[in-house]
């Protein structure tokens, strides 16, 4: 669930309660939800947050990420010596400020979620709140020199998603399209396509488990993948018995900057991955604080992950190397180890478009690779070309080779059968020597005049002839082909705000003295003190070795006729665990949120 998915189910009203909040007032230009959106506007939010709330919204962080969770979850996952109240104070709070929302599925019980497109800005947040607290924790460890990195022998070069993108689509055009009576592609094509991926199953689930829908069990869990990162950007069409490519979407796609093209797919795969897997959340926002084209080992990536769920009871896995295998995969980073056999990674694009700085800059102003080729017929196109080009390319010829410079080869084998029928030889001519910056070997018009001799084309240059008019009544919805994650139609957002006090059932009932006293009481009423923090699952005040120490109860143990409370002490940024006798304290009394009575 998204902010503006929220925003465009609150009323003018409930959006202006949410601005009033005293942790917005930083900013004098900007309102929720706009504020929140900015580094520095969550930052000011945060250091203006409650203790308890900063607490909560750690935990959510650290342990849910964006997927929704229940109360009874959130308590749970606090580590010992976290106060229950304080954190359900702290959920009331983060629900006020518009950082945390209420929702329910269907007819099921009431969840609370943070927006999925703001947790990677809060995780920043975290981070950098938690450095000025301890300074082990940091949000880029070490880099590793270049001279101190040794190559994987088995990597070779892996094609960037997008590139991968390209060719399974020029593959898709060149196998077929045409869908089976079930409704699916051909057997042929399936295969043909998939092996155009660099990405396999394996690695898409190492991060986290992606289940197929009944529409997509035939496919390749990668393909499957792919075509749904297709039709999300509506490069393809459904039709009632084959799919289609939708050339303006598509060309429009291929002219775009290329680390804009690669930055917006990351995005996808992060929103894919986000929703699914609380480590995989973890794991993905630890690597978009990294720069790119910097080596990091990723033991020292592990250790940060671990320093940082400091208020989990139970610290979620790492999912950084799983994140690796398939970022690498999708030709995003690069893997290597250090001199000592350690494991080490890269970013070889920025992580973020908002990280991208100069290196967007650089990629900007930097000139496209130019097509070379030789006068026996070899055509060698660098992965730096227009994709425009290499898409012409890829549906003229077969490719003999990838890698970083791919290879093509001009010859009668070579040129794809839709080319000799749809385009001319003077056609491709012009287009290689466009593409080549130089006018073509003798040899090589032979070869491409011959091989087009026998031929009748319908358009004279490679790109010119569309590749498919269709009738927009044709369009069929597609069903995804992996199941979604949580989908933001089945839940129902609640804004209905439960009041402080109905956190604390029976106090009417209770004696104002346990409330605002600090008092010295006979034992028994020491325990029914001890017996209604637990209930409650809030905090005591108690006065002992001549000092006052805040104290969460655990539980009670009655043993040989005694009895004793099991907790943890508070302290300035810890907690003691302690099994305390009645007789250890002299003064006690309850700890509420102070808007209620507690001192």
């Amino acid at each position: 669930m998204k902010v503006q998915e929220i925003v465009n189910r609150l009323t003018e009203t409930q959006i202006g309660e949410i601005s009033a909040c005293p942790v917005w007032h930083s900013s004098e230009t900007e309102t929720w939800p706009n504020v929140m959106m900015s580094r520095s506007g969550s930052e000011s939010a945060w250091a203006a947050l409650s203790k308890q709330a900063a607490i909560a919204l750690e935990v959510v962080l650290c342990a849910f990420g964006p997927l929704p969770f229940s109360e009874e979850q959130l308590l749970l996952a606090a580590r010992s010596g976290v106060a229950g109240a304080e954190l359900r104070h702290g959920l009331l709070q983060l629900m006020e400020a518009g950082i945390i929302f209420a929702v329910r599925k269907g007819w099921g019980e009431k969840q609370y979620l943070l927006p999925s497109d703001m947790y990677l800005t809060w995780y920043e947040t975290m981070i950098s709140m938690q450095h000025k607290r301890r300074s082990e924790i940091i949000p880029v460890p070490m880099e590793i020199e270049s001279r101190h990195i040794v190559s994987m022998e088995e990597s070779g070069y892996t094609p960037p998603l997008s590139l991968q993108c390209l060719h399974v689509m020029a593959e898709l055009l060149h196998t077929g399209m045409k869908r089976t009576t079930k409704g699916i592609l051909t057997k042929r094509t399936i295969l043909k396509c998939t092996e155009q991926l660099a990405v396999d199953s394996s690695q898409l689930n190492a991060v986290a488990e992606l289940s197929l829908a009944a529409s997509g069990e035939v496919y390749p869990l990668q393909l499957a993948f792919f075509l749904d990162i297709a039709w999300k950007n509506q490069w393809l069409y459904e039709l009632q018995n084959s799919y289609a490519i939708h050339e303006e979407m598509w060309n429009s796609w291929l002219d775009c900057d290329p680390l804009e093209r690669e930055t917006e797919l990351l995005k996808q795969i992060i929103g894919i991955f986000l929703e699914r897997s609380p480590s995989a959340a973890t794991g993905m926002a630890l690597l978009c604080m990294l720069p790119p084209y910097r080596w990091f080992r990723i033991t020292d990536l592990d250790v940060q992950h671990m320093l940082r769920q400091e208020f989990l009871s139970k610290p979620q896995s790492s999912a950084i190397s799983a994140w690796c295998g398939l970022l690498c995969a999708l030709g995003w980073m690069e893997a290597a180890f250090d001199e000592q056999g350690g494991k080490v990674l890269r970013w070889l694009i920025p992580p973020s478009a908002s990280k991208t700085g100069d290196a967007l800059l650089e990629g900007q102003a930097r000139p496209e690779g130019q097509v070379q080729i030789t006068p026996d017929g070899d055509v060698y196109v660098p992965s730096d070309c227009a994709y425009r080009t290499i898409w012409q390319i890829e549906r003229l010829v077969t490719r003999k080779r990838t890698d970083h410079m791919a290879v093509y080869r001009l010859d009668s084998r070579g040129f794809k059968q839709d080319a000799l029928l749809q385009e001319a030889g003077e056609g491709v001519i012009g287009f290689l020597e466009s593409a080549s910056g130089e006018a073509l070997p003798v040899t090589v018009r032979a070869i491409i005049l011959q091989a087009f001799a026998a031929t009748t084309p319908t358009s004279g240059r490679p790109g010119n002839n569309p590749i498919k008019t269709v009738d927009i009544s044709e369009y069929i919805e597609p069903l995804p082909l992996i199941q979604n994650g949580n989908v933001v139609q089945t839940f129902e957002l609640l804004t209905e705000r439960q009041p402080l006090k109905a956190m604390f059932s029976g106090i009417e009932d209770v004696p104002t003295m346990w409330l605002k006293q600090f008092r010295a009481y006979h034992s028994s009423t020491r325990r029914e003190l001890m017996e209604l923090a637990l209930s409650w699952r809030t905090p005591v005040k108690l006065s002992c070795e001549g000092a006052v120490k805040p104290f969460v109860p655990e539980r009670i143990v009655d043993v040989d006729g005694r009895w004793s409370v099991m907790g943890h002490f508070v302290l300035e940024e810890s907690y003691a665990p302690a099994n305390l006798l009645p007789e250890m304290w002299q003064e006690m009394m309850l700890v509420l949120p102070t808007e209620i009575g507690s001192f």
